[in-house]
């Protein structure tokens, strides 16, 4: 027995595709191909592009599970998640593993149910440690509507939503990026009904206001397109036609910079690759493997600098096919190298992530060392940290640093002339514990991280400097003019004199942000904007001519130098400070230059009965002020009333909310005090109008209502005078006509009997009219002949037709079929071995009449099975040179699965190796692998590919050892002697690592047979560590039969076994084993000390642990309640038993037996009957600590009531 090397295995679907490294390349330099050996690969790679961590969605790469993650893009880019892909079995696959462990992913999203996505995944996935939070609903709609519904509950703003077709992959996927940059979750549908959980999710969701319908009448028709939110119907004649249209659509939302081309037939990689996309507001353009429509248009929108990324290998998209949509001068493209799989053996890779390969742009850095050779790096471009790490750095170029959950203790110097942009992000609550200081005079920089001490900003480029972190304090030197943008809410900002240069400064304060002061010693524009907030802005000697905007809410303006002030631009700003206006202070607080109120238009905007410029007496009046011009410093005004002719009114001086006191005319004034312009409005008061009608009145006028018309789903009540209200009070049929006035249409003419209720709204009175009678009339019935005309097309899956939906009282059927070989009159379907056209005619029956009626001819086309998917299975992936002569290893095994996701058994495959070596050689039909000693060491991979398909294919890498195999077989120990029953573990002991297994008799003694079986219903395997005993468990055995114990170590080498009887429990009858009684008010509380008036019911135990006879009452058990001194004395032969006041004083008693059960049991009561429990007193206590008597309760304290009863329980 030996250590061996780690196995390193890969699975290769479609093609061995040239791949670019696993590590990822810099942000904006997106390879021209993201292509693995695998799907799943291709996601990993995928991933690696959106520089995301922390989270992931997981979906499935079998074509049968895709469906489930067509929608998942939106939720994906909303979480900044990449979406990764497994295969459709009991381990998660390798590749993705790797990628979660690398990007340190603590939650995953998983869009299939365990049926697709095996529970023994997401059980592995739950011990990386990771969070698993299942989306898979009952079938693609609800996946759908679940993975919408995640969104809004993680806080999405959504108010759009895209709709697709259901069973077609190429709609959904060509909306799905554009609906990911646009937080708008993918609703998938029927194409004549609304599914009922898409429906539901809508009515629930209000705020989901319009809708995107991709796809035409052929897919999604008119009657379902009307039931969406205002929705747009986006579409083609062909999938590929849709897709250059959806394009077209949203092309003013669409950028160039990066195109993404995926292949439309196997669409994974557009799935995965749709959050990418989204990250740079990109399309997919869907390819059927030639250049079409779509390639041509999108060829037109590129520049010169536009990169164009296909997705998948070449087989999927073809070198020419990229090369069709390549700009004029396209990017070159990556060289193609060998895929570093993480984890694997060979020559080993750094731990800090990546490798050093020229191509490497990004750095994980955990050490002093990591970050000082990231640094040193000139091809670094993004370094990420994994662990905090302390030290002052200098950074002679532009980079992006991602601190993520860790910190920098130290200063940090961004220090060059050369160009770019660097951008610091991370979570910590301080990424940088020390000082920030950047002096980059032609690049620009991005700062989203707290930092302890100062941001110094010495220089940056010209208007490139944005700070989006909160709290910071920010110190400007730079002296040849920079702009500033403030998105987030520092706490300080200082401008510093700039050595007498004349470049200019402007700070930009963004909507949103909140800065505590501004202090400026040396001139600058500020700019503050609608929504954004500055309380304090102090303007030294030395920055005279600074000029300050407000268009949001500022507080004082300190000013020792003359400084232009303009005030509320957007009509929206607010001013904060005394009286509505800016605070000025400072020795230059009269240089100040404002501007002046030059005129005011006052208008009046009308409140209840008011009209414009007139209101009733006793009425109210909201006047407005308009002021010009619009950006005057200070736009508060003083609002006063005058009598003009008699009238009289009241104002509100700050808001000008103005109530009349009396007949006439007045005049309402608003005065700016700065400028003391003026400005007046004529208001009339009119007399009020008394109401002359009466509720009962109108009630009595209401003698007949308008008969409804045949089909209208709302009655229209009559019209009743202003001030009033009618609806229905009573209705005889509520069936037919509800008192909201909706209206159920009969089966035949029906009359109701309604009362209306008027009411009079000044005074809410009521009356009722005269009960009226309405007539419904009936619905038009239809024919079985409109029926069936209305019936053109007719959908199946793999096993059944699903024949069209008819409405209620129809039925409908298949009249006649043209290949009942094919399709069953009673819609069976048997798959032929060539695609074949079978014509239905069905026929609908109106069921009231029995009347039948025909639709036309309709073709329907069966698929023939062809294969779609392979998976190998057993064998292992390590084998040994043998010393001397040859060696075979012939235990790897194929399955075929066609498009329905049935075996093929009769499929064929050819094996074949690639980059074998001299002495190797497999059987092209059994896969056998055959090993001469004059083999190398290496890896090889061993191929199968489908023979009707040569484009489908799977591998698996194999490694090739020098080291003499370990052909020492294991010894079992410690078996269990003897048989067990179902249920009972088996213990045994390994003298080496590796598995151990539990297996039918029958198992052929091969580690891949014998591993088979261990994963089968009556089989088991577990873990073995050497020398340490181990149970395998029968559990979930079902037959009974002789197993044999076996132990397979590290080398595939088999023990010999040891063979146990494993038997069907037998067990002794059961017996009474006990009685118990409890209060039959509640079926639970035991009762010892019964109270009159009180139902006790008999509960018997038996000797299996169950319970029987009271609920419910078991018909077999028998009962006799009696006085425990007088056992003749029956009082009852029921489960339960009434106390009556006759009990008084005396104990009860009652014997149970079960017919067909051995044994009998007694209960009696502890204490004689007495009368039920009283309050006896009560006690406060303090509700912190539960137990402390309160006397004095004192303010905040929570106090508790404690009950006290006779028997003395509380």
């Amino acid at each position: 027995m030996r250590k061996t090397k780690k196995v390193i295995v890969s699975l290769a679907i479609a093609s061995m595709a040239t791949m670019i490294p696993l590590n990822a390349l810099a942000d904006g330099v997106i390879p021209t191909r993201l292509g693995g050996a695998t799907a799943e690969q291709t996601a990993a790679l995928i991933a690696d592009q959106t520089g995301w961590t922390d989270t992931a969605v997981l979906a499935s790469s079998a074509s049968y599970g895709m469906v489930d993650a067509l929608t998942a893009s939106p939720l994906a880019t909303f979480l900044k998640a990449p979406i990764l892909l497994t295969e459709a079995r009991n381990v998660l696959n390798a590749d993705t593993k790797a990628e979660l462990n690398k990007l340190k992913v603590k939650t995953v999203y998983v869009t299939s149910g365990t049926a697709v996505i095996s529970q023994a995944v997401l059980d592995e996935l739950t011990g990386m440690g990771i969070k698993v939070v299942p989306l898979g609903g009952s079938d693609r709609f609800q996946t759908s509507v679940n993975i919408a519904k995640q969104m809004i509950a993680l806080g999405a703003p959504v108010s759009k939503a895209a709709v697709a077709f259901g069973w077609m992959n190429q709609d959904a996927l060509s909306i799905s990026a554009i609906a990911s940059a646009q937080t708008e979750p993918i609703l998938l549908t029927e194409k004549d009904t609304i599914p009922t959980s898409v429906k539901a999710f809508l009515t629930e969701n209000t705020g989901v206001q319009t809708t995107d319908v991709i796809g035409g009448i052929g897919v999604i028709s008119d009657a379902v397109r009307a039931q969406f939110p205002s929705p747009t119907r986006v579409f083609g004649t062909t999938a590929y036609d849709t897709n250059l249209a959806v394009l077209k659509a949203f092309d003013s939302v669409l950028k160039y910079d990066h195109v993404f081309i995926a292949n439309g037939e196997t669409a994974i990689d557009a799935l995965t690759g749709a959050p990418l996309a989204a990250k740079y507001n990109a399309g997919i353009v869907l390819t059927n493997g030639a250049v079409n429509e779509g390639t041509k248009y999108v060829s037109s929108k590129l520049s010169a600098n536009s990169v164009v990324t296909a997705l998948g290998g070449t087989s999927v998209v073809s070198d020419v096919v990229r090369a069709g949509v390549a700009p004029v001068n396209p990017v070159a493209p990556v060289d193609p190298v060998v895929p570093v799989v993480p984890g694997g053996g060979g020559s080993g890779s750094s731990s800090s992530g990546g490798n050093h390969n020229s191509g490497v742009t990004y750095k994980y850095v955990e050490t002093i060392t990591d970050l000082n050779a990231a640094l040193a790096d000139p091809n670094i471009t993004e370094i990420t940290f994994t662990h905090d790490i302390t030290m002052d750095i200098t950074v002679s170029r532009s980079l992006t640093i991602n601190f993520g959950a860790y910190a920098l203790t130290g200063n940090v110097l961004f220090q060059h002339d050369l160009t770019g942009t660097s951008s610091l992000t991370g979570t910590a609550v301080k990424s940088i514990k020390g000082n920030l200081t950047v002096d980059t005079k032609n690049a620009s920089f991005e700062n989203h991280v707290v930092v302890s001490d100062k941001v110094n900003i010495n220089n940056v480029k010209v208007g490139t400097w944005t700070e989006y972190a909160n709290g910071n304090t920010l110190t400007i030197s730079d002296h040849d003019g920079a702009i500033i943008s403030i998105v987030g809410s520092p706490g300080s900002i200082t401008v510093n004199a700039n050595n007498g240069n004349s470049g200019n400064l402007t700070i930009n304060v963004n909507q949103g942000a909140i800065v505590s002061s501004i202090t400026c010693n040396a001139p600058v524009e500020i700019t503050v904007a609608s929504g954004a907030t500055v309380n304090d802005i102090n303007v030294a000697a030395g920055a005279g001519g600074s000029t300050i905007t407000n268009n949001g809410t500022m507080g004082t303006v300190t000013s020792d130098a003359p400084i232009n002030l303009v005030a509320n631009v957007a009509p929206s700003a607010i001013i904060a400070g005394a009286s509505g206006s800016i605070e000025i202070t400072g020795t230059h607080a009269s240089s100040v230059q404002t501007v002046l109120v030059s005129a005011i238009n006052v208008t009046s905007a009308t409140t209840g009965s008011a009209i414009a410029d007139t209101v009733v007496n006793g009425g109210t009046l909201q006047m407005l002020a308009e002021v010009t011009p619009a950006n005057a410093t200070n736009k508060a005004v003083t609002w006063s009333v005058a009598t003009l002719s008699d009238g009289t009114a009241v104002i509100d001086a700050s808001t000008g909310y103005l109530q009349a006191t009396g007949v006439g005319t007045v005049t309402v004034t608003a005065t700016n005090a700065a400028s003391g312009v003026t400005g007046t409005k004529v208001i009339t008061i009119a007399a009020a109008q008394t109401q002359a009608q009466t509720a009962a009145q109108v009630a009595a006028g209401i003698t007949t209502i308008a008969a409804p018309v045949q089909g209208v789903a709302n009655l229209t009540l009559p019209t009743v005078p202003t001030g009033f209200t009618v609806a229905i009070k009573t209705s005889s049929n509520i069936g037919v006509i509800t008192t909201s006035g909706a209206i159920t249409i009969p089966s035949v003419d029906t009359t109701v009997a309604l009362v209306l209720e008027v009411t009079r709204t000044s005074d809410s009175t009521t009356a009722s009219s005269i009960s009226i009678n309405v007539v419904v009339p009936a619905a038009q019935a239809q024919t079985a002949a409109q029926v069936a005309a209305g019936i053109t097309e007719i959908q199946w899956d793999a096993s059944n037709l699903t024949l069209p939906t008819v409405p209620t009282g129809f039925t409908v059927a298949i009249k006649t079929s043209s290949n009942p070989g094919v399709i069953t009159t009673s819609g069976a379907i048997t798959i032929p071995s060539v695609d074949t056209t079978v014509a239905l005619v069905l026929e609908v029956t109106r069921i009231s009449d029995a009347t039948t009626a025909s639709s036309i001819s309709i073709d329907v086309i069966i698929r023939a099975a062809r294969a779609d998917s392979l998976t190998i299975s057993g064998g292992v992936s390590s084998l040994w040179i043998p010393t001397s002569g040859s060696t075979t290893s012939d235990d790897f095994t194929v399955t075929v699965m066609d498009q329905y996701g049935r075996v093929m058994p009769l499929e064929r495959v050819t094996w074949s190796l690639i980059n074998s070596y001299p002495g190797v050689s497999v059987d092209p039909s059994t896969g056998a692998i055959t090993l001469q000693n004059s083999a190398w060491q290496g890896t090889f991979l061993l191929v199968a590919r489908s023979n009707s398909d040569t484009t489908l294919m799977r591998a698996i890498e194999i490694t090739l050892n020098l080291e003499a195999a370990d052909t020492v077989a294991p010894t079992l120990s410690g078996v269990t002697a003897g048989a067990v029953v179902i249920g009972d573990d088996v213990a045994a002991t390994s003298n080496e690592a590796g598995f151990l297994y539990l297996v039918p008799q029958a198992t052929v003694t091969t580690p891949g047979a014998i591993d088979a079986a261990g994963l089968a219903a009556n089989g088991i395997k577990a873990a073995a560590t050497a020398g340490v005993s181990a149970n395998l468990s029968t559990a979930n055995f079902t037959t009974a039969g002789t197993y044999v114990v076996y132990a397979i170590d590290a080398a595939g080498n088999v023990s010999t076994g040891s063979a146990i009887t494993v038997s069907t429990a037998v067990t002794a009858p059961d017996t009474v084993t006990g009685v118990s009684v409890i209060d039959g008010a509640d079926g639970y509380t035991l009762v010892t000390s019964p109270t009159v008036g009180q139902v006790i019911r008999a509960n018997i135990t038996l000797s299996n642990g169950t319970t029987i006879g009271s609920y419910p009452v078991n018909t077999d058990a028998v009962y006799k309640w009696y006085y425990q001194d007088s056992p003749d004395t029956v009082l009852g032969t029921t489960a339960s038993y009434t106390v009556t006041s006759d009990n008084m004083g005396k104990k009860i008693s009652v014997d149970v037996s079960v017919n067909g059960y051995t044994g009998t049991s007694t209960w009696t009561a502890t204490n004689n009957v007495c009368a039920p429990d009283t309050v006896t007193g009560v006690s406060v206590i303090d509700g912190a600590d539960g137990y402390t008597l309160v006397t004095s309760p004192t303010v905040g304290q929570v106090i508790r009531a404690n009950i006290t009863l006779s028997n003395g329980t509380t």
